[in-house]
């Protein structure tokens, strides 16, 4: 806690008050509520518009702040309230900032500042936001966490931030809500109308984990009421049959925590107000299922760590193997109760050791139980009850009309899954017509364990899997397969198919054989299992099955071989190393056991055996991928830490694809797990005394920019203490330098660049090899392309991403450039071909290009364009010829020249000193990337630094040219290796895909 300035804050507050000021900043001055009440000018100061009080202790607002209703600007960052109340009064507030308090929830009259611009609420606990919000028109930008919001406004909120929810929020009761808006009005009070109108019901998703034999199964039929009965074993202990996969069962609780029913389970029930609704979710404990499992973890569950106390050290193990799981998979936004089975309670498991190990769940008691016996059963169901009924937590569901009788149906339905589109048409039965809203209610449906809808991948969206215990123990009955088990993981499909179609161990019943390929599917769609090709047949074609999680043990004998100890003959090697880390910033890698199963899966088709499944090198902490430049990756998860090896001819981009499909940063997969790129020093690590490092020292490539940035030749290597050159750094382990290109290949741009002339008379008697350099040419065009696609690939976006900007004024910076014709064309992503050489038309012009005046801005972005669209636009003016033909269109041959010269005059343009409001701009502009961040994620000179400036270049080209062609110039959405491509249906006349 900070000393309060109070002589500073009394001497600022003082001169306010004399001089009448408008604006009062009393920011980082260690100030206590207490401390302001004491000072009387301050409730004095009503005619305040700016209140800074940044950065100080509050716990509550000053007295007297309601009747500062004046304010405008009201700044309340990094204290400690954990109410706002009064804040409702402030009519004329614009623009209100909360950020990192300890706020839990809203006044409900925060509805009644309707001037209201902007608010920020990030880092605050929130549980829910009043309803009244919703009728704020004039609210703009709202700033939270969603972690902790109630599941049908988190829904909302994950569908497109705050314009989903609040448009969500005003659909619920509106008219009721602005009654409620008006007797606040009227009364200037909350006395007896604080609360939102009724909550429709509770409800949770409570996830069973632990060791197998550890009683799940007992204990949640104990919690139903249910008589349990078991077996016991030699050793005394009693046992129940292991559940193949998984069980989902319903208990509904009252607020006191008793049972209101015995309910089956699979019985479908109609959402109650009266009751405690637990969805619960009975995970299997053999060690096989985790991987499968925690694809099911919600941050919002309860959990319940079940385990024996035997006094061994297994059983203790096991249960922080489970925990370690949640705290990655949830964020650490679990709440978890242990649960001690048998009536036995470990005087060596305490709770305080265990919320010290996983500071960031939340831990609700250790409980002792018995499940046969029933002891401590009641207790456990009345900590659930308060859990769930708390109105600070996010159990509270305030579902729209319609939602109920949707709910019903999709419970009841006879089906194990629906397409997506499916149950739209039930909701549209049902009175729920919007789209946004219909997604919302199955996100929440899934947020509260009803049934599983993986949006986070393509083809998971388009599925809404109403049992998932019937994916689950699928998948676990190739598990627990003997054969799949001794072929590791390779599965024939008609030996599959048998396995379906038997009795499970449990007696539970086969799988009918018409949904054999719907389970393949929905294996492939949650990163478990792929059909590998063999030669003729695509993906999804095979008659074998590769389980990821099961392949071998130990590396392949073959491995030697396919990567030898020397690098080979002209190729060279880079190094990375790869770390994972939550996001409290802790120090400690996190640990990623199951990163090598997604990469076997996402990098199946650069895998040894993409065509013979025979020649794939992966096992149990690594895998071996080349690409089509025989550039060649051994990937290997030594520890916590990812370690990858690069050989490569020319460039190392094959690097990029890795770092791509690991995903981690923003893939849902990893729930906010952070990754840090390191580059190996290789220099000073490799001297004598260093020698143990093995050219492992490690360098951020975070610190390497940074110190670009700021001019730094060189960066601290933290293993061995030593400067290294970044130049010396970046030549040897550098994946996204630009690459140098051949002097004859220079030349040869150099002259392209002119325009005007036939570029193979002038150049064919000067160069040997000109096919060879055409084809080099056209290579570079397509790793541009590639690292440009690469980098803003998004598996949940299937919009285009490659555009050119060129200005149609030929003198364009002697005309001012405060508006502008420019031609935006768009590119169909296989062939690199621009969509006007496919010669469709769209109305009476010509379909690929969209010309519009704009602003100067587009003179940034044109230059973000600049590299792709140079190289690109010169592989078409070599027309073919390295394929020995032309497949350029004759037609479009001026075109391209016109283009090209644009090209070479915008670039001679940009470098122009004399042009001093071009200059001005630039630099403007450039200013502003720095702010960003020196490299973006290409880090390539040309495509634009910052990855946010970036990222503005693709969304405003989609802007402009979706309001002219909302079909994209023609281009069809494609997806290939869990990726989205737009493609042009005629794309092969142009040649082969990127």
């Amino acid at each position: 806690m900070s000393i309060p300035n109070l002589t500073e804050a009394q001497k600022r507050i003082h001169f306010c008050h004399r001089k009448r000021r408008n604006h009062l900043n009393l920011a980082e001055l260690g100030l206590r509520t207490a401390d302001l009440d004491a000072v009387p000018e301050f409730a004095q100061l009503t005619q305040l518009e700016f209140l800074d009080l940044t950065g100080n202790e509050l716990t509550e607002l000053p007295r007297g702040l309601s009747r500062f209703t004046q304010l405008r600007w009201l700044g309340l960052n990094f204290n400690r309230l954990a109410s706002v109340g009064g804040v409702e009064w402030l009519h004329r507030l614009e623009r209100l900032y909360l950020r990192d308090n300890r706020v839990i929830s809203l006044p409900f009259a925060i509805g009644l500042l309707d001037r209201l611009v902007e608010l920020d609420l990030t880092a605050n606990p929130l549980g829910e936001l009043p309803l009244s919000m919703g009728l704020l028109d004039a609210l703009e930008h709202v700033a939270l966490e969603d972690s902790q919001l109630i599941p049908d406004q988190r829904s909302a909120w994950k569908q497109k931030a705050w314009p989903s929810l609040k448009k969500h929020l005003r659909m619920t009761d509106s008219a009721i809500t602005r009654e409620m808006l008006a007797q606040h009005r009227e009364r200037h009070a909350c006395d007896g109308l604080e609360a939102a109108p009724t909550i429709t019901f509770y409800a949770a998703k409570l996830i069973l984990i632990g060791d197998k034999g550890h009683g799940k199964t007992c204990l949640q039929k104990a919690l139903r009421g249910l008589q349990v009965t078991e077996k016991v074993g030699k050793d005394g202990d009693t046992f129940s049959e292991s559940t193949e996969g998984m069980n989902r069962s319903l208990l509904r609780l009252d607020k006191n925590g008793r049972v209101l029913a015995q309910l089956d389970a699979d019985a479908h029930v109609e959402p109650g107000r009266d009751g405690l609704d637990f969805h619960i979710w009975d995970m299997g404990g053999q060690h096989d299922y985790r991987h499968m499992h925690q694809m099911l973890f919600s941050p919002q569950a309860i959990y319940l760590a079940v385990m024996i106390p035997r006094g061994k050290d297994d059983a203790d193990r096991g249960l922080h193997r489970w925990l370690e799981l949640v705290q990655r998979r949830t964020q650490g936004n679990a709440r978890v109760l242990v649960i001690c089975t048998r009536g036995r309670q470990d005087a060596s498991l305490k709770l305080e050791d265990l919320q010290r190990e996983f500071p960031q769940l939340t831990f609700h008691g250790l409980h002792v139980v018995d499940s046969v016996k029933g002891t401590g059963i009641p207790k456990l169901r009345r900590e659930l009850a308060g859990i769930v009924s708390d109105k600070k937590g996010p159990y509270a569901q305030r579902w729209q009309p319609g939602w109920a009788g949707v709910f019903q149906a999709l419970q009841g339905h006879a089906e194990q899954y629906l397409s997506c589109d499916e149950v739209r048409g039930i909701c549209d039965k049902h009175g729920i017509r919007d789209g946004d809203a219909q997604e919302i209610f199955i996100r929440t449906g899934h947020l509260i364990g009803t049934w599983l809808w993986r949006e986070d991948t393509p083809a998971g969206k388009g599925v809404v899997v109403l049992k998932p215990e019937w994916l689950n123990r699928a998948v676990a009955r190739v598990l627990d397969d003997e054969p799949a088990r001794k072929a590791h993981g390779v599965i024939r499909l008609d030996h599959l198919k048998k396995l379906w179609l038997a009795k499970a161990r449990d007696g539970a019943q086969p799988f009918p054989a018409e949904t054999h390929n719907m389970l393949l599917q929905l294996m492939e769609i949650n990163e478990l299992a792929y059909r590998p090709k063999r030669p003729g047949q695509k993906h999804g074609e095979g008659d074998l099955l590769l389980m990821t999680q099961m392949v071998q043990e130990l590396p392949p004998t073959r491995l030697d071989e396919v990567w030898p100890v020397e690098t080979p003959q002209n190729y060279r090697e880079s190094r990375r190393t790869i770390l994972f880390a939550d996001q409290s910033g802790s120090l400690q890698p996190g640990e990623v056991p199951e990163l090598i199963y997604l990469l076997i899966f996402r990098l199946r088709s650069l895998s040894l055996g993409h065509t013979n499944p025979d020649e794939a090198i992966h096992w149990q902490h690594g895998l071996v991928v080349s690409d089509k430049n025989h550039s060649m990756a051994r990937i290997e998860l030594k520890e916590r830490e990812l370690h990858i090896k690069l050989r490569y001819l020319r460039n190392d981009s094959l690097f990029d694809l890795i770092d791509h499909q690991i995903g981690a940063d923003t893939d849902e997969c990893w729930n906010g797990l952070k990754k840090t790129r390191y580059l190996s020093c290789s220099t000073a690590c490799r001297q004598p005394r260093h020698d143990m490092m093995n050219g492992q020292g490690r360098i951020s490539e975070d610190a390497c920019h940074e110190n670009l940035k700021e001019g730094f030749p060189a960066v601290n290597c933290a293993s061995c203490n030593k400067p290294v050159k970044l130049e010396a750094l970046f030549a040897e382990c550098a994946t996204q330098q630009v690459t140098l290109l051949d002097s004859r290949i220079t030349t040869l741009i150099e002259q392209m660049a002119e325009g005007g002339t036939d570029w193979q008379r002038t150049v064919s008697g000067k160069l040997d090899h000109i096919a060879e350099v055409v084809t080099t040419i056209r290579d570079e065009a397509r790793a541009h392309a590639k690292d440009w696609m690469n980098a803003f690939s998004n598996r949940e976006d299937d919009r285009p991403r490659l555009f050119s900007i060129l200005p149609v004024e030929k003198e364009w910076w002697k005309t001012g450039l405060m508006e502008t014709e420019v031609d935006i064309t768009i590119w169909c992503e296989w062939s690199l071909a621009p969509v006007p050489f496919f010669g469709e038309k769209y109305g009476k012009d010509g379909r690929g290009t969209l010309r519009v005046k704009v602003g100067r801005e587009w003179v940034k972005h044109a230059k973000r364009a600049m590299q792709f669209t140079k190289f690109a636009l010169l592989a078409w003016k070599t027309g073919g010829l390295a394929a020995g033909e032309y497949v350029l269109p004759a037609e479009w041959k001026p075109k391209v020249d016109e283009w090209s010269k644009t090209q070479a005059d915008f670039e001679k343009a940009l470098q122009d000193d004399t042009n001093k409001e071009l200059r001005a701009y630039l630099k403007q502009a450039d200013e502003a990337d720095v702010e960003a961040g020196i490299f973006s994620k290409l880090g390539v000179a040309g495509y634009g630094l910052p990855k946010e400036q970036d990222a503005k270049f693709i969304h405003t080209m989609r802007e402009l040219f979706v309001k002219h062609d909302s079909e994209w110039g023609g281009l069809k959405p494609v997806l290939e290796e869990s990726r989205w491509y737009r493609v042009h249906p005629k794309w092969q006349q142009f040649g082969r895909k990127v």
